[in-house]
């Protein structure tokens, strides 16, 4: 799968978290009207059972948006954007009956044991919760529609959670992210992880699905960053209380032990920085010196195929002035053996001249 780039992630990564912003400032805005909102709790998560390949046929997801966020301890606050298009050349309405003669028009499906579930986009009255998600009943017009989801997941942060999440449309684009600092995200392999993602000066933890199939899976492993959190359980930061209890009885515990901290680190890589440049040093006069070595054999070699070359000259010269062999054959031979003397010179001097 080709990989997008480094700018196109950012430039996403923008439009997903104004979109979800803007639906979260949407949602806050229209919370006291009823209609605009529903609550799985509500509806008691009514069981519909409507048969998949009869909900949403012609539909596809544009983008989709999942953000995880971690700021309230015993749930996980998630919110999801939605880009969906009709690429019909009509408005969608649905192909069976599921409940007062209203048809399923979409399907959206959510984690198990989400609660507290709000809606924005759809009216209130066309949405009907059960536990494996929501399913619409308003007739869908031609063309892209925006909807957002509100919910929690419990989130025991002594454990991980299994994130799961199927994808019900083909669908261009799936992004999971996450606030730096919150959440730890470990993909199980059906998503790529694209690591932290700078926006506007925050990092984010960016997972991303490309070209999703309609019932496509994937997965997550949650957990607290207790790094980023500051945890503060049985334990106080990273020490636990012996470890504390022991730096307050030692002599030193009138300083700051941070302080010892960074001049142990300060310390550490100055010797690891020196070590480094001497072995660099070392190497590259080691490799000097193999390439003196190297440059003496070339011309010791070249010195030795120039002395036979002019003994062969000087015995073909005799034998021309003794009149012991033709002297055409003999002129060929010669200047084959000059040209040879002077490539050898030629390169003898080149030698030199690098030493």
């Amino acid at each position: 799968m080709r990989r997008p780039g480094r700018y196109l992630i950012a430039l996403l990564l923008s439009f997903a978290l104004l979109t979800v912003t803007a639906a979260a400032s949407g949602a806050a805005e229209t919370a006291a009207p009823e209609e605009n909102q529903i609550s799985a709790s509500e509806t008691e998560k009514q069981q519909v059972a409507v048969p998949e390949e009869a909900v949403g046929q012609g539909i596809s997801m544009e983008i989709h948006h999942v953000l995880l966020e971690g700021r309230e301890s015993g749930s996980i606050q998630v919110k999801e954007v939605l880009k969906v298009k009709n690429s019909l050349n009509e408005t969608f309405t649905g192909t069976e009956n599921i409940d007062n003669n209203k048809k399923a028009v979409l399907r959206i499906s959510l984690p198990p044991g989400y609660t507290d579930l709000q809606v924005e986009g759809l009216n209130r009255d066309s949405v009907v919760a059960n536990p494996d998600g929501i399913i619409t009943t308003s007739p869908l017009v031609k063309g892209t529609t925006d909807i957002s989801l509100f919910y929690k997941i419990p989130f025991d942060t002594e454990n991980s959670l299994n994130f799961e999440k199927k994808v019900n449309y083909p669908t261009d684009i799936l992004y999971v992210m996450s606030p730096k600092g919150q959440l730890k995200l470990k993909s199980d392999g059906s998503i790529q992880d694209y690591g932290l993602q700078e926006f506007e000066g925050r990092s984010y933890h960016v997972l991303l699905l490309e070209k999703a199939m309609a019932e496509q899976k994937f997965g997550l492993t949650v957990s607290a960053d207790r790094v980023g959190q500051g945890y503060s359980g049985a334990k106080s930061g990273f020490h636990s209380t012996s470890h504390l209890q022991r730096w307050a009885s030692s002599p030193l515990s009138g300083t700051d032990p941070h302080l010892w901290v960074a001049a142990l680190a300060i310390l550490f890589f100055a010797g690891v920085a020196a070590a480094g440049l001497y072995l660099k040093k070392k190497h590259l006069r080691q490799k000097e010196l193999e390439r003196e070595e190297q440059l003496a054999k070339m011309l010791d070699n070249l010195v030795i195929r120039q002395k036979r070359l002019l003994d062969k000259i000087a015995a073909l010269d005799h034998k021309a002035e003794t009149g012991e062999a033709d002297s055409g054959e003999i002129v060929g031979l010669r200047e084959q053996y000059m040209k040879k003397l002077l490539k050898i010179k030629l390169k003898i001097r080149e030698l030199e001249a690098l030493e």
